[in-house]
């Protein structure tokens, strides 16, 4: 690569994270101080669509000592290579030995993931099941999402709790239940862990990431925070349907998850009381909303 080249990613580079930063603290600024619920301490399934999503969303579950935590990789192809699935496997299991948490995998086609989810469900009497937040844009956080609610549809479980955490896009401000909060010095911790384990993903925008937490730091009065919604089954799969049948949703997350103003205007726009009725969206989509 020449000279001239690489002095142009690298300033590119840095004006981009100088514009999440600023973005980040304009929409802090904007943002309503308010102190939600610390995640309380239970059991949880966290499922894995591909390795880092559970660390960016769910690190301080699998960190903190007081969760009883059980990893479940899906396996999703992710559009690696052979080399690059199995490489990020390894980074998984990692991740999953360092924070001493247990991991399943539910392999194979469709119909043998939801069976061996069901087996791991069954044999786990878990509290919280664990998946990303239904504002997404990627075909297998959705394809994962759709898995988990087949195989729960078979359990008399009246009051199932789902637990949805944020990964690339962030979390609609009035879905929010609970939080982990996170220092600045914790933050700083979790992405160089990170940076150590995930050596696949080191195209990551990291700082993106560190922008969305920091900004999430207003529900919980600290510095940053990993955020979670918990809803009942029943609520979310009917939530989720209402997402997935609005392909505009999901196309305007697809192309707007890297602006930080943007994103929000369309995950708070569209947020939970407007799945329920679907009447407010297009008329809203452009309301000037942080």
């Amino acid at each position: 690569m020449c000279v001239c080249k690489k002095i142009y990613i690298r300033i590119r580079h840095i004006l981009r994270t100088l514009i999440y930063f600023i973005k980040a603290f304009y929409i802090r600024r904007c943002t309503k101080t308010q102190t939600v619920k610390r995640l309380p301490y239970k059991k949880c399934l966290i499922l894995v669509p591909h390795p880092d999503d559970e660390w960016i969303g769910c690190s301080g579950l699998l960190s903190e000592k007081g969760y009883d935590v059980t990893l479940c990789y899906m396996d999703m192809a992710g559009g690696d290579t052979e080399y690059i699935h199995s490489k990020r496997y390894s980074e998984l299991m990692k991740i999953s030995k360092s924070n001493d948490v247990r991991l399943f995998v539910a392999d194979g086609n469709r119909d043998n993931k939801i069976f061996k989810l069901k087996k791991i469900i069954q044999d786990g009497e878990y509290y919280y099941f664990c998946v990303p937040s239904y504002y997404d844009w990627h075909e297998e956080h959705f394809d994962v999402m759709d898995m988990l609610r087949t195989a729960l549809a078979d359990f008399d479980y009246r009051d199932m709790k789902i637990l949805m955490y944020q990964v690339s896009v962030p979390m609609c401000k009035d879905m929010v239940t609970n939080c982990i909060g996170i220092t600045k010095y914790n933050q700083e911790k979790k992405w160089n862990t990170f940076r150590e384990v995930y050596k696949t993903q080191e195209y990551i925008p990291v700082e993106r990431f560190k922008c969305n937490e920091y900004i999430n730091g207003a529900f919980s009065n600290n510095y940053a925070a990993e955020v979670y919604s918990c809803m009942n089954y029943k609520k979310w799969a009917y939530n989720l349907d209402r997402v997935l049948m609005d392909t505009k949703l999901i196309a305007d997350i697809k192309h707007n998850y890297a602006d930080l103003i943007k994103i929000r205007k369309i995950v708070n726009n569209f947020n939970s009381n407007e799945v329920l009725d679907g009447t407010t969206y297009e008329k809203d989509r452009n309301a000037d909303v942080l």
